[in-house]
């Protein structure tokens, strides 16, 4: 019988990032009333796949970490007693440094998430800042090292390809530093600069070739 996978989007950040063209927001005004439509919309839908298992559930974002641990675990709670999970589920959560603290690790771990995936970005606070992130990169070492310390096993890691100002070099440092924090995989992609947004008023390109490149050097680390 063929598994099922389910995608939850948590469209709560704490600061909208200068590239971010996704469905999120700050406005956590109106997050428990999103969080109790989430767990009807997953009565709603899970009629028809009575009998199946789901072998990948998936909460990403926006910034599911930015979310009340309560709520995630409370609403993967409800997951597990619609859905039939196989024992094996890989249960992944994408957060991002500045929103992980060590009794929300905790709760995760407690929930059963087994994966998590932190937005690292690059190793350069000046480049973090650039692009609005609320993070710097020794709080992304210190949000790997929470993870690790409340028991996740599985951690990846994000890069960002053609950031502004960075080159094959800094992307070496960048990468160089997230495989050091012990990161079991590291996803590296390049930037997208979608209409709209701050860094496309700004005139900001990025150079193909170039993210081509950083590409390859990660490849090749």
């Amino acid at each position: 019988m063929n598994t099922l996978g389910i995608y939850l989007h948590i469209p709560f950040c704490r600061a909208r990032c200068a590239y971010c063209d996704f469905a999120s927001g700050t406005d956590f005004s109106r997050e428990a009333a999103f969080f109790r439509a989430m767990e009807r919309e997953a009565e709603a839908v899970s009629s028809p796949f009575s009998g199946r298992r789901v072998d990948t559930v998936y909460f990403g974002g926006g910034t599911p970490s930015a979310a009340d641990p309560q709520r995630l675990c409370a609403l993967l709670g409800r997951l597990r007693a619609l859905f039939g999970l196989t024992p094996d589920c890989e249960i992944s959560m994408e957060c991002n440094p500045g929103t992980i603290t060590a009794r929300g690790a905790e709760q995760y771990l407690k929930a059963g998430f087994n994966r998590f995936s932190v937005g690292l970005q690059t190793a350069h606070d000046g480049t973090l800042r650039r692009l609005g992130r609320i993070h710097t990169a020794a709080e992304g070492e210190e949000a790997v090292r929470l993870l690790r310390a409340a028991g996740a096993g599985n951690l990846s890691a994000d890069l960002m390809l053609g950031l502004p100002g960075e080159g094959v070099k800094e992307v070496r440092q960048s990468a160089e530093w997230a495989l050091g924090l012990g990161i079991d995989h590291l996803s590296a992609y390049a930037l997208t600069v979608e209409e709209g947004t701050p860094l496309a008023r700004e005139g900001v390109t990025v150079d193909g070739d170039l993210a081509a490149d950083c590409y390859d050097e990660v490849c090749r680390l």
